[in-house]
Formats: structure tokens, C-alpha cells, sequence
């Protein structure tokens, strides 16, 4: 059974989030554990880029700086909600990620809230050996809406863009 977050709260992210009938899809890219291996920001440019999709941030701490890189000067293609801050209020957080229609993030909280409210998620992981995720196959038991996308000692622009054609069939049965 799925997390059930306040279902006010969540209606009223969507109805402020929603814009030109774009499906949603959250996003977060940085951790503060140091022994991480995460695409650079720039990876994530091609994703960011797309249109047809209005992504909003997931990402905790101060992300400003990151938010012009990865937005290659245009902060409208990401809505950071400063009203929502996963440190804070996990409640507010689980609200947000429930609105979303779909997930692309790093190994962090935000993946397994994803995974937790059964949110159509990709998860990108990288080559560390600290891992708490299969090393085989593209699926955990934990989250049956999520997939896994290893790096696998490829270049981050490969990775980045299998992940993109998985989240690519959600987004189109979403918003058309």
C-alpha cells in the first residue's frame, strides 16, 4: 500500500504548480554525502530542456547556484518552491512529490518518498561502491513504479538519456 499524503495539500501543489497542461515532473540531482557519484549538473541540460514538461525542484539545501548551471540561464525551466522544505516539514515534502506525475532523481530521500507514494520514478545511480540498491536488473522489490538506471562505468550523457526514454512514455499517457 502506498503512502497517502493530506490530499488537500497535494491538490493545492498541483493547482499552483500546473501550467499549459504540462505534466509534472520533480526532480533532484545533489547530495550532501561526499562518497556519491552523481552526473554533473550540466547531464542533466538535454532533460531540463524539454518543453513539454514543467519540472520542479525536489532538491534540499541552498540550490541557487545549481538552478542557473542547470538551467542554462533560463530559472523559469525549473519552479523551485521555497514553501517546501524536506529538512522542515516532511509532511509538506511528501505532499509535493505526491503531486508530481512522475520522478527523476538521484539515490536520496526524494527517490524513496517517490518510491514510497508509488510515483512513476526514475532513479539514476551511480558506480560507489556504497550501494543500497540491486546491482542487477532495473527493479527493486521496494518500489514497483521505480526505475533503476546504473550508470555502469558509461558516460553520464548515456545514462541521462535512458533516463529520459523511460520518463518519456509517462509523460505523453500523463498529458495526452
Amino acid at each position: 500500500m502506498p503512502l497517502k499524503p493530506d490530499p488537500a495539500r497535494v491538490a493545492e501543489l498541483r493547482g499552483r504548480y500546473r501550467k499549459e497542461g504540462r505534466s509534472l515532473v520533480g526532480i533532484a540531482w545533489g547530495s550532501s554525502n561526499p562518497g556519491k557519484d552523481l552526473p554533473p549538473l550540466a547531464a542533466w541540460r538535454n532533460l531540463i530542456g524539454r518543453p513539454d514538461l514543467r519540472f520542479v525542484s525536489l532538491q534540499y539545501g541552498q540550490i541557487e547556484t545549481d538552478l542557473k548551471i542547470l538551467t542554462d540561464g533560463e530559472p523559469e525551466r525549473i519552479l523551485h518552491d521555497r514553501s517546501v522544505d524536506q529538512l522542515v516539514d516532511m509532511d509538506l515534502f511528501a505532499a509535493q512529490v505526491a503531486a508530481m506525475d512522475a520522478v527523476v532523481t538521484i539515490s536520496n530521500t526524494g527517490a524513496h518518498l517517490a518510491g514510497a507514494l508509488g510515483i512513476p520514478s526514475v532513479f539514476i545511480l551511480g558506480d560507489g561502491f556504497k550501494r543500497s540498491w540491486p546491482v542487477e536488473g532495473d527493479r527493486t522489490p521496494y518500489y514497483p513504479s521505480a526505475v533503476l538506471v546504473s550508470k555502469r562505468e558509461r558516460p553520464w550523457s548515456v545514462v541521462m538519456d535512458e533516463a529520459e526514454s523511460i520518463l518519456a512514455p509517462w509523460v505523453t499517457k500523463v498529458s495526452g
